[in-house]
Protein backbone atom coordinates (compact mmCIF):
# COMPACT_ATOMS: atom_id res chain seq x y z
CA UNK A 1 0.00 0.00 0.00
CA UNK A 2 2.86 2.25 0.78
CA UNK A 3 4.45 1.90 -2.49
CA UNK A 4 1.41 2.24 -4.26
CA UNK A 5 0.78 5.30 -2.71
CA UNK A 6 4.61 6.63 -3.40
CA UNK A 7 3.57 5.62 -7.23
CA UNK A 8 0.61 7.24 -7.18
CA UNK A 9 2.55 10.29 -5.59
CA UNK A 10 4.93 10.60 -8.03
CA UNK A 11 2.82 10.46 -11.25
CA UNK A 12 0.76 13.17 -9.86
CA UNK A 13 3.69 15.38 -9.50
CA UNK A 14 4.98 14.52 -12.94
CA UNK A 15 1.95 15.31 -14.62
CA UNK A 16 1.86 19.01 -12.76
CA UNK A 17 4.96 19.77 -13.63
CA UNK A 18 4.34 18.65 -17.85
CA UNK A 19 1.59 21.61 -17.27
CA UNK A 20 3.41 24.15 -15.56
CA UNK A 21 5.47 26.88 -17.14
CA UNK A 22 8.53 28.18 -15.27
CA UNK A 23 11.53 26.34 -14.15
CA UNK A 24 11.12 27.15 -10.56
CA UNK A 25 8.44 25.33 -9.81
CA UNK A 26 9.44 22.18 -11.45
CA UNK A 27 12.72 22.93 -9.17
CA UNK A 28 9.74 23.03 -6.19
CA UNK A 29 8.27 19.99 -7.43
CA UNK A 30 11.73 17.89 -7.55
CA UNK A 31 12.84 19.00 -4.18
CA UNK A 32 9.11 17.98 -2.57
CA UNK A 33 9.67 14.65 -4.51
CA UNK A 34 13.29 14.04 -2.95
CA UNK A 35 12.05 14.92 0.44
CA UNK A 36 9.09 12.16 0.23
CA UNK A 37 11.62 9.74 -0.79
CA UNK A 38 13.52 10.66 2.18
CA UNK A 39 10.39 10.10 4.28
CA UNK A 40 9.58 6.79 2.63
CA UNK A 41 13.05 5.64 3.19
CA UNK A 42 12.80 6.72 7.18
CA UNK A 43 9.83 4.65 7.89
CA UNK A 44 10.67 1.59 5.55
CA UNK A 45 14.52 1.30 6.79
CA UNK A 46 15.96 3.46 8.93
CA UNK A 47 12.88 3.92 11.40
CA UNK A 48 12.03 -0.45 11.94
CA UNK A 49 15.97 -0.43 12.12
CA UNK A 50 16.27 1.68 15.07
CA UNK A 51 13.03 -0.37 16.94
CA UNK A 52 15.06 -3.57 15.69
CA UNK A 53 18.21 -2.32 18.00
CA UNK A 54 16.31 -0.94 20.88
CA UNK A 55 14.54 -4.84 21.05
CA UNK A 56 17.73 -6.24 20.47
CA UNK A 57 19.13 -4.21 22.97
CA UNK A 58 16.67 -4.97 25.53
CA UNK A 59 16.41 -8.45 24.89
CA UNK A 60 19.72 -8.59 25.44
CA UNK A 61 20.13 -6.64 28.63
CA UNK A 62 17.62 -8.87 30.53
CA UNK A 63 19.59 -12.07 29.30
CA UNK A 64 22.68 -10.82 30.91
CA UNK A 65 21.19 -9.18 33.77
CA UNK A 66 19.63 -12.91 34.38
CA UNK A 67 23.19 -14.63 34.31
CA UNK A 68 24.87 -12.13 36.10
CA UNK A 69 22.07 -12.72 38.63
CA UNK A 70 22.23 -16.96 38.24
CA UNK A 71 26.22 -16.55 38.46
CA UNK A 72 25.66 -14.18 41.85
CA UNK A 73 23.67 -17.14 43.07
CA UNK A 74 26.14 -19.83 42.39
CA UNK A 75 28.99 -18.14 43.60
CA UNK A 76 26.88 -17.21 46.82
CA UNK A 77 25.70 -20.88 47.29
CA UNK A 78 29.60 -21.62 47.06
CA UNK A 79 30.89 -19.47 49.21
CA UNK A 80 28.21 -20.31 51.67
CA UNK A 81 29.09 -24.28 51.68
CA UNK A 82 32.49 -22.92 52.26
CA UNK A 83 32.05 -21.43 55.55
CA UNK A 84 29.62 -23.96 56.78
CA UNK A 85 32.04 -26.69 56.79
CA UNK A 86 34.75 -24.58 58.38
CA UNK A 87 31.40 -23.65 60.97
CA UNK A 88 30.98 -26.90 61.46
CA UNK A 89 34.81 -28.04 61.98
CA UNK A 90 35.31 -25.50 64.56
CA UNK A 91 31.89 -26.21 66.50
CA UNK A 92 33.27 -29.91 66.24
CA UNK A 93 36.68 -29.19 67.30
CA UNK A 94 35.06 -27.40 70.42
CA UNK A 95 32.87 -30.50 70.98
CA UNK A 96 35.72 -32.74 71.30
CA UNK A 97 38.08 -29.43 73.30
CA UNK A 98 35.18 -29.59 75.97
CA UNK A 99 35.26 -33.26 76.92
CA UNK A 100 38.77 -33.39 77.82
CA UNK A 101 39.01 -34.55 81.33
CA UNK A 102 41.98 -32.66 82.25
CA UNK A 103 39.64 -29.37 82.23
CA UNK A 104 37.81 -30.49 84.78
CA UNK A 105 40.11 -31.81 86.96
CA UNK A 106 42.74 -29.17 86.97
CA UNK A 107 40.55 -28.33 89.44
CA UNK A 108 41.87 -30.47 91.96
CA UNK A 109 44.94 -31.05 90.67
CA UNK A 110 47.22 -28.93 89.10
CA UNK A 111 49.24 -31.41 87.09
CA UNK A 112 46.58 -31.91 84.92
CA UNK A 113 47.67 -28.12 83.74
CA UNK A 114 50.31 -30.75 81.56
CA UNK A 115 47.74 -32.61 79.97
CA UNK A 116 45.81 -28.77 78.91
CA UNK A 117 48.79 -27.22 77.08
CA UNK A 118 49.59 -30.47 75.25
CA UNK A 119 46.33 -30.93 74.04
CA UNK A 120 46.07 -27.08 73.12
CA UNK A 121 49.75 -26.83 71.30
CA UNK A 122 48.66 -29.84 69.32
CA UNK A 123 45.80 -28.15 68.25
CA UNK A 124 47.22 -24.85 67.43
CA UNK A 125 49.45 -26.55 65.11
CA UNK A 126 46.81 -28.31 63.79
CA UNK A 127 44.44 -26.02 63.38
CA UNK A 128 43.49 -22.21 62.30
CA UNK A 129 43.15 -21.10 65.44
CA UNK A 130 45.23 -18.12 67.61
CA UNK A 131 44.18 -18.76 70.71
CA UNK A 132 43.15 -21.29 73.22
CA UNK A 133 42.46 -20.89 76.96
CA UNK A 134 40.32 -22.47 79.73
CA UNK A 135 39.12 -20.02 82.46
CA UNK A 136 37.91 -21.92 85.65
CA UNK A 137 35.06 -20.25 87.91
CA UNK A 138 38.01 -20.07 90.11
CA UNK A 139 39.64 -17.15 88.14
CA UNK A 140 42.50 -19.15 86.44
CA UNK A 141 44.00 -18.97 83.09
CA UNK A 142 45.18 -21.25 80.76
CA UNK A 143 46.32 -19.68 78.03
CA UNK A 144 48.24 -21.03 74.78
CA UNK A 145 48.79 -18.73 71.68
CA UNK A 146 50.16 -18.51 67.93
CA UNK A 147 50.16 -14.61 68.77
CA UNK A 148 54.03 -13.35 69.33
CA UNK A 149 53.96 -11.10 72.20
CA UNK A 150 50.77 -13.30 73.67
CA UNK A 151 51.82 -14.19 77.70
CA UNK A 152 51.23 -17.76 77.90
CA UNK A 153 50.40 -19.95 80.87
CA UNK A 154 48.49 -19.72 83.96
CA UNK A 155 47.62 -17.09 85.13
CA UNK A 156 44.93 -15.20 87.79
CA UNK A 157 42.38 -13.08 86.15
CA UNK A 158 40.20 -11.00 88.31
CA UNK A 159 35.95 -10.45 86.74
CA UNK A 160 37.16 -13.46 84.34
CA UNK A 161 33.21 -14.79 84.96
CA UNK A 162 31.74 -11.07 83.65
CA UNK A 163 34.00 -11.45 80.58
CA UNK A 164 30.91 -11.28 77.58
CA UNK A 165 32.92 -14.69 76.02
CA UNK A 166 32.70 -16.35 79.53
CA UNK A 167 29.20 -15.17 80.42
CA UNK A 168 27.51 -16.15 77.03
CA UNK A 169 29.38 -19.47 77.18
CA UNK A 170 27.44 -20.19 80.53
CA UNK A 171 23.90 -18.48 79.54
CA UNK A 172 24.08 -20.90 76.45
CA UNK A 173 24.76 -24.28 77.81
CA UNK A 174 26.24 -24.50 73.93
CA UNK A 175 28.60 -23.18 72.08
CA UNK A 176 28.78 -19.88 71.84
CA UNK A 177 29.72 -17.11 69.20
CA UNK A 178 30.95 -13.63 69.88
CA UNK A 179 30.47 -11.09 67.86
CA UNK A 180 33.64 -9.75 65.63
CA UNK A 181 36.36 -7.07 67.23
CA UNK A 182 39.78 -6.16 67.21
CA UNK A 183 42.44 -7.92 68.35
CA UNK A 184 44.37 -6.28 70.46
CA UNK A 185 47.68 -7.96 70.30
CA UNK A 186 47.67 -8.35 66.03
CA UNK A 187 44.78 -5.81 65.14
CA UNK A 188 42.97 -8.26 62.99
CA UNK A 189 39.23 -8.80 63.48
CA UNK A 190 38.43 -11.83 65.35
CA UNK A 191 35.81 -14.22 66.64
CA UNK A 192 35.72 -16.00 70.05
CA UNK A 193 33.65 -19.06 70.38
CA UNK A 194 33.21 -20.92 73.68
CA UNK A 195 32.07 -23.21 75.44
CA UNK A 196 31.44 -24.04 79.11
CA UNK A 197 32.61 -27.28 81.03
CA UNK A 198 29.43 -27.93 83.61
CA UNK A 199 30.19 -31.21 85.85
CA UNK A 200 27.02 -32.62 88.39
CA UNK A 201 25.43 -29.46 87.04
CA UNK A 202 27.93 -26.79 88.31
CA UNK A 203 29.87 -24.99 86.00
CA UNK A 204 33.95 -25.48 86.22
CA UNK A 205 34.96 -23.15 83.83
CA UNK A 206 34.75 -21.93 80.05
CA UNK A 207 36.91 -23.09 77.29
CA UNK A 208 37.64 -20.61 74.23
CA UNK A 209 39.36 -19.97 71.22
CA UNK A 210 39.95 -17.30 69.07
CA UNK A 211 39.77 -17.12 65.53
CA UNK A 212 40.62 -14.69 63.09
CA UNK A 213 38.00 -13.60 60.37
CA UNK A 214 41.11 -13.45 57.74
CA UNK A 215 41.75 -17.12 58.13
CA UNK A 216 37.94 -17.83 56.76
CA UNK A 217 38.56 -15.11 54.15
CA UNK A 218 41.58 -17.27 53.13
CA UNK A 219 39.85 -20.44 53.49
CA UNK A 220 37.07 -19.00 50.61
CA UNK A 221 39.37 -17.67 48.24
CA UNK A 222 41.49 -20.70 48.09
CA UNK A 223 38.46 -22.86 47.75
CA UNK A 224 38.66 -21.59 44.26
CA UNK A 225 35.12 -19.35 44.45
CA UNK A 226 34.67 -18.38 40.43
CA UNK A 227 35.61 -14.69 40.17
CA UNK A 228 36.60 -12.30 42.99
CA UNK A 229 34.81 -13.18 46.05
CA UNK A 230 34.22 -10.25 48.75
CA UNK A 231 33.25 -11.67 51.83
CA UNK A 232 30.98 -9.76 54.01
CA UNK A 233 30.79 -9.63 57.21
CA UNK A 234 26.99 -9.32 58.90
CA UNK A 235 25.40 -8.61 62.18
CA UNK A 236 21.89 -10.18 62.40
CA UNK A 237 21.34 -8.83 65.64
Amino acid sequence: MIAVAFLESISSLLNVAKITDGGMVLKKLKLNIGAKIIMITLVLIVIPMILLGVGTYNISHKIMEEQYESLGKAIGSEVTTIVDRHVEEIERNMNNLSTIPALANVLEDEKEAENIYDIFGRMLESYDIQNLYFATSKGDLYLSSIVEGVNTGTVSVEGVAEKDWYKSAVESEEISWSDAYKDEATGDLVVTVSKSIVRDGAVLGVVGMDISLKTINEIVVSAGASGEVYPIIVDLS
